[in-house]
């Protein structure tokens, strides 16, 4: 069915890869690795994010707080909006580089020191909301992913007392009286 769209109806082959990935996932024969990819394949969208690595700034080859920074931004927008997977080791482009430089770089090699070091981060900056966050490593055409889902949050979320939301594929920061209503009305809203 995929192949006769492809040919036949161009527009309708991401909606038709998405049903066959739903059906071959249901039944058990989907991967991880292919169910990263199809998500990749997607896109970034609301609720989709892509970053090329967590610590390590590719242009001036060495660790960057702001490269850190731009992961948890995105964390923190997933839990004040409709949850979402960060893929960190994938190029806004969807090439997939992984994570492997910057653990042989930065973590001796070892994706248990990788694991501790982001585990860290993630519960040091946003405490409370830690458990709506699971993360894990994923193989993925020969290199590692690392695969950060957030649910979102019934309370709002400030990271280093600002707030980010998701609005479609960016993560925006509201301030004033845009923070106010949008507070008041999100999270009204889940209490009632």
């Amino acid at each position: 069915r995929l192949e006769r769209e492809l040919v036949f109806n161009p527009k309708n082959v991401e909606v038709v890869s998405k049903d066959v990935t739903n059906l071959l996932s249901s039944i058990g024969r989907l991967t991880a690795a292919d169910e990263i990819k199809s998500w990749i394949r997607s896109g970034e969208s609301k609720t989709i994010e892509f970053k090329e690595t967590f610590s390590w700034d590719v242009n001036q080859q060495l660790k960057g707080k702001h490269i850190e920074d731009a992961s948890l931004k995105t964390i923190a927008g997933f839990l004040n909006t409709d949850g979402g997977t960060l893929f960190v080791g994938v190029h806004d482009s969807g090439e997939i580089s992984g994570v492997d430089f910057e653990i042989k770089k930065l973590h001796k090699c070892s994706n248990d020191n990788f694991l501790l070091y982001f585990k860290d981060k993630v519960k040091t900056k946003f405490r409370e909301h830690y458990a709506k966050i699971d993360w894990t490593l994923e193989p993925v055409e020969g290199n590692q992913v690392l695969v950060v889902t957030a649910k979102q949050s019934d309370k709002p979320v400030f990271l280093d007392d600002v707030f980010y939301v998701r609005v479609n594929p960016a993560t925006d920061k509201l301030e004033g009286q845009r923070l106010l209503s949008y507070v008041e009305e999100r999270f009204k809203l889940r209490s009632s």
